[in-house]
């Protein structure tokens, strides 16, 4: 490239394989601070007016020089991101944006697009992959270049997008990027989404990360509920049921999005409301009953938001029993009176089977499943006895047993599975609410139930609040965002005897 100016060249650069370009002093130095500095000071290259930028290939330099004497540029597509590089070094940011121009962004580098935009603060070309992101969604998260992020690229791809985009899919899309290299990945999945156990009590709700040891008060409702309701998570939702038989709905939790992270109220036909519920393989399953006694199971379809009833599933489920899900079957355990039956529906093969006997009769117990046992606890035997004992039952031998009792004895409470653990939370206990706001996990090494005093501050008022839980992942940017409870100085954990 020859520029024609009267004045000789003053200037040579040596750039990549030791090649000479000539070159302006005065020009240089006008147009980039960065030659400014160098050429207008006592340094060497201003002496002797040579600059060594092995770095810079001919073509790239032939080209920025087109720009700094001409004021346009033509740049391929594939030259503009080396071009941005070398534009952002001589501090040319007019360049850097002529040069994003030139960018296709597609579907297989979109995201590196981002980032690298980012990292030069294109704001041109940050607003160019956004809107080409936005509109390419799907294809996107299913992409090669997506599949190979690292788990901070994928965290911080989470902070960029996942207040615009549908956040009931975020937890989804994560987990397909941890299959993808499962071995190597499958720790950040607790990582990027701590499991905890959520606390529901009247219109407030909470969150507690065992692993964490910290209590988190979540988006309180402004709907409030005191009669009998059931705490679900499914297909990272949470939906929070009243059990009622005249107007009743329920309240529907997205946790993945701080800006719409709040409760929704769902309404149901009034022919199918449940009066139990549980979720079986990402499916909820409710049991109700269209007059009399007979009973049936329907599978709610999130589509609609309607149930629908499951031929041939009609059975003597009594009122009282515990629903429990484990592998393809719904168990419906004890009952009034105070019952040892116990019944599986098979959910595949839609068809009842009766199963091993507790060994103690109860009602209104609570139980839960983990790794091929139903853990079974409390309940009541008649009138105001309300039980301690807790059975575990062993799916594959199909055989009962008692293991340690609990050290507080309460009915209609919770009992989730945590990383393994048992936790028992709310409920109602004769001993009264503040023992019944305590939460129990079992140390299966020791065979025995500790108690752990929740932070005043999640305990309700009200006897009609007992708090119901269950298990659900909150991605822990959003979580963070959420005040944390602190104990109070006579709180902390504390082991009975």
């Amino acid at each position: 490239m020859q520029h024609h100016l009267e004045n000789p060249y003053d200037v040579t650069l040596v750039v990549e394989g030791g090649k000479e370009i000539k070159a302006h002093r005065i020009i240089l130095s006008k147009a980039s601070s960065f030659f400014e500095k160098l050429l207008n000071t006592d340094m060497k290259e201003g002496r002797e007016g040579v600059i060594h930028l092995e770095h810079c290939s001919a073509r790239i330099m032939e080209d920025i020089l087109e720009f700094i004497y001409t004021g346009s540029v033509q740049i391929l597509p594939e030259n503009a991101e080396e071009m941005m590089i070398a534009a952002d070094f001589f501090l040319l940011p007019n360049l850097i944006k002529i040069a994003s121009r030139s960018i296709i962004i597609t579907t297989s580098n979109c995201l590196s697009t981002f980032f690298f935009a980012e990292q030069l603060n294109s704001e041109e070309l940050i607003d160019k992959t956004n809107k080409f992101i936005n509109a390419n969604f799907a294809t996107v998260v299913n992409s090669e270049e997506f599949m190979n992020l690292s788990v901070q690229e994928v965290e911080r791809w989470i902070s960029s997008y996942g207040v615009i985009f549908c956040e009931d899919d975020i937890f989804n899309i994560v987990v397909r990027w941890i299959n993808y290299d499962k071995e190597r990945r499958q720790g950040n999945l607790e990582e990027l989404f701590p499991l905890g156990i959520v606390a529901c009590g009247g219109n407030q709700s909470f969150c507690f990360i065992p692993r964490q040891a910290k209590w988190y008060q979540l988006t309180s409702s402004k709907y409030e509920f005191k009669g009998p309701r059931q705490l679900l998570s499914c297909k990272a939702m949470l939906y929070n049921f009243s059990l009622r038989l005249f107007g009743s709905g329920f309240l529907c939790y997205k946790p993945y999005s701080r800006t719409k992270c709040k409760w929704t109220m769902l309404k149901l036909p009034s022919k199918l409301v449940p009066e139990m519920a549980t979720v079986l393989e990402d499916c909820v399953y409710g049991v109700g009953s269209a007059g009399g006694h007979r009973k049936f199971i329907s599978i709610y379809k999130e589509e609609s938001n309607s149930w629908e009833y499951i031929p041939s599933s009609d059975g003597d489920i009594v009122k009282g029993a515990c629903i429990v899900g484990e592998g393809k079957c719904l168990y419906f355990i004890g009952g009034i009176p105070a019952s040892t039956q116990c019944r599986k529906f098979d959910t595949s093969e839609i068809k009842w089977d009766n199963t091993a006997h507790m060994l103690e009769g109860r009602y209104n117990a609570y139980g839960a499943a983990c790794h091929g046992k139903i853990y079974i606890a409390g309940g009541k035997r008649h009138g105001d006895v309300y039980l301690k004992t807790c059975e575990v039952y062993n799916v594959m031998t199909n055989e009962w047993h008692f293991i340690a009792s609990l050290n507080i004895p309460r009915s209609e409470a919770s009992m989730v599975c945590c990383h393994g653990t048992m936790y028992v939370l709310g409920g109602i206990s004769n001993e009264g609410i503040t023992r019944a706001l305590m939460v129990e996990c079992y140390d299966s090494e020791k065979n025995k139930w500790v108690v752990v005093t929740i932070p005043s501050k999640v305990a309700t008022k009200s006897d009609s609040d007992k708090f119901q839980a269950c298990v659900l992942r909150h991605y822990k940017g959003v979580l963070e965002c959420f005040q944390a409870i602190e104990e109070n100085e006579n709180d902390g954990d504390q082991t009975a005897d």
